[in-house]
């Protein structure tokens, strides 16, 4: 770490410039896009220097939400509106980097982001970028910190799960569950996502923090159900491949984008059953999950990783945020080194010169490159990489990934 750490602690500094000066632009209020997540960059940055300006700054853009809201503001995901928001608030409350009330802050919205979840559960859109489980787990988050409206979280919650049991395809005999969803970008749209962003793997980790409280531990064999479906399609190990495919659309062909990252490939969707084997006390699933994991972990070329990037969602930052849990849920020092290979990677990356931090994330779907403050494509999301890489205590903000 200190062959970077001042390279890092300089980035930091840039990283917040550029947000200072460009902030006022951003348009969108959510948490992977928009205002949310530069919001957890200021407060951590703020509470990592313990400096006043920076926490200042943090008040302002909230200010500047609240503003957007007042005006008319109508997105609500947990991508791109107030779900994400609403999610941002409660975590920096809960970590005392604020002083604010959001039982009654949050209470104003939460009929309506109901509404929309139950509307998306029925109709079977439990995307967590776009969908109902974005939703849900901004409840989740209600429910484990309010201090007053815990039976009616617990009441949400339990509608959505009922909803999301009744849109799920489940094979008693086999005892495997599944639900279909929309496939981005292929003109077979329906099928089956194992892609931590918007599929399978995204429900089983919200499952596996849900049940945790007793209200909701009958829910288990949800998570072991849909395990069950994933470990159907693991393929023989390649070291140069993903053993899991990136989804399966309606005709039943599989399709691997072979990354190595958060979105999409074996290491969002392993650290997911590794969460999982730790719940449901399954020593055999740790060890086929730790295997798969040491096998990404050896993925570095570009042409093994399909990393081009330094983003959170599908880049180096996003990748070592990742191993650094690993490490710090098993102290494998392997997992350690390779978060720091990935943080490496990512210094390399910041190339551009019309922007005084070098990064741009590429968007695959535009085919160019891109420049914004975002938390999941941007460089509020680096920050907070760099921070928690930087000092071991400020790495919480992860929670937002569902890790």
């Amino acid at each position: 770490m200190a062959l970077h750490e001042k390279t890092l602690l300089r980035k930091l500094a840039e990283i917040n410039k550029n947000i200072e000066e460009k902030y006022y632009e951003e348009i969108d209020l959510g948490l992977f896009s928009g205002l949310s997540g530069v919001i957890l960059f200021q407060f951590y940055y703020a509470n990592f220097l313990n400096d006043k300006k920076n926490y200042d700054a943090g008040i302002k853009t909230i200010e500047k939400s609240i503003k957007m809201i007042n005006n008319g503001y109508n997105r609500f995901t947990y991508c791109n509106g107030l779900a994400g928001l609403g999610w941002s608030l409660n975590h920096i409350e809960s970590l005392n980097f604020i002083d604010v009330d959001c039982d009654n802050l949050l209470i104003s919205v939460d009929d309506v982001l109901y509404k929309i979840m139950i509307e998306d559960s029925k109709k079977g859109n439990f995307d967590f970028l776009h969908g109902a489980l974005g939703y849900a787990y901004y409840f989740l988050a209600r429910y484990s910190c309010t201090k007053n409206l815990q039976n009616k979280y617990r009441n949400y919650l339990i509608n959505f799960l009922e909803l999301l049991i009744e849109k799920a395809e489940y094979n008693p005999i086999k005892n495997e569950i599944k639900w279909k969803s929309k496939i981005p970008d292929v003109k077979e749209n329906n099928g089956y996502n194992f892609g931590l962003s918007h599929g399978i793997p995204s429900i089983i980790a919200f499952l596996t923090k849900l049940v945790k409280f007793d209200d909701f531990k009958n829910y288990k064999w949800i998570i072991s159900s849909s395990i069950n479906f994933i470990f159907k399609y693991k393929k023989m190990q390649d070291l140069n491949t993903s053993y899991f495919p990136s989804y399966i659309n309606e005709r039943g062909k599989i399709v691997d984008l072979n990354r190595v990252a958060w979105c999409y490939g074996d290491l969002g969707l392993g650290l997911t059953l590794f969460n999982a084997s730790k719940i449901l006390c399954n020593k055999e699933l740790e060890l086929q999950t730790l295997e798969i994991l040491n096998n990404v972990a050896l993925r570095r070329s570009r042409i093994t990783s399909s990393v081009t990037d330094p983003s959170i969602c599908h880049g180096a930052f996003g990748n070592a945020t990742l191993f650094k849990e690993l490490y710090r849920k098993t102290s494998k020092t392997k997992f350690l080194e390779t978060s720091e290979f990935w943080i490496s990677k990512g210094l390399e990356m910041s190339v551009f010169k019309d922007n005084s931090t070098g990064f741009k994330t590429w968007n695959h779907s535009k085919q160019n490159w891109e420049f914004n403050l975002s938390l999941l494509a941007g460089i509020s999301g680096i920050g907070l990489s760099i921070i928690s890489f930087l000092d071991s205590t400020q790495f919480k903000w992860n929670q937002c990934l569902l890790v």
